[in-house]
């Protein structure tokens, strides 16, 4: 049987399932919580990418994860994207564009 919880910061009622072996009673879920954790994964992402040498950098990258809602209020990346509450996917794509160089100014003597 399921066992779901409010979001807490969700006007309306929006509910999660969570796993029942974990439940907790008062604990607290909020949607701003999952975001918080996917900004945090991204930024990390993006600081890492960000060392890797541009000549050894992918033209493009996509990581994908499920975030899973657990009883007590936590949330933990799960193994199967499938069952997951959110499925996310986090796509960086190396610009390529060539700046152009700009002119030199012209000077009349």
């Amino acid at each position: 049987m399921a066992t779901y919880r409010e979001l807490s910061d969700v006007p309306g009622g929006l509910r999660i399932e969570v796993e029942a072996a974990a439940e907790s009673a008062g604990a607290s879920t909020s949607l701003a919580a999952v975001f918080d954790a996917v900004g945090a994964i991204a930024a990390q992402a993006a600081q890492r990418i960000g060392q890797i040498p541009a000549e050894q950098r992918p033209g493009e990258l996509t990581v994908e994860f499920g975030i899973r809602a657990l009883g007590g209020g936590d949330l933990a990346i799960g193994l199967d994207p499938e069952v997951a509450n959110f499925r996310v996917t986090i796509g960086w794509r190396q610009d390529t564009a060539t700046p152009a160089v700009p002119a030199p100014p012209e000077f009349g003597l």
